[in-house]
């Protein structure tokens, strides 16, 4: 099958994940952005999993490698509406409430990365 046909599949299973669990968890009276930050965190966990996994079983790669990492884990994670909430944080004058965003996205997707991807049998 071809890389971008697995692309296509695993972006728009992942984007549909993530509209279903942001309606259904978003929490309109918190004034912090938890449910994308949790999307974002699960997204690195299953791409260090995933990485971890297929780094080992290279036979697995040509397929699992497009489908979750660059389709599911695209689709699913998203920048642009982690820009988007940290725009209104700085817009709205909550700037604690940004840098704590902006902190605790990177520093706890890249534990969780690298969780996933020594959980999987990664090595450094």
């Amino acid at each position: 099958m071809h890389p971008a046909v697995l692309i296509f599949v695993g972006s728009g299973i992942g984007g549909v994940l993530r509209y279903f669990i942001s309606i259904n968890f978003a929490n309109k009276d918190l004034a912090f952005p938890l449910t994308t930050l949790i999307i974002n965190i699960s997204a690195a966990l299953i791409f260090g999993l995933v990485f971890g996994y297929t780094t080992n079983n290279i036979k697995f790669q040509q397929y699992i490698s497009p489908l979750l990492l660059v389709g599911f884990c695209g689709g699913f994670s998203t920048f642009s509406t982690f820009s988007n909430e940290l725009f209104h944080l700085v817009k709205t004058q909550q700037v604690l409430y940004a840098a704590l965003y902006i902190s605790l996205s990177v520093i706890l997707s890249v534990i969780a990365l690298y969780v996933g991807y020594r959980s999987s049998g990664g090595v450094l």
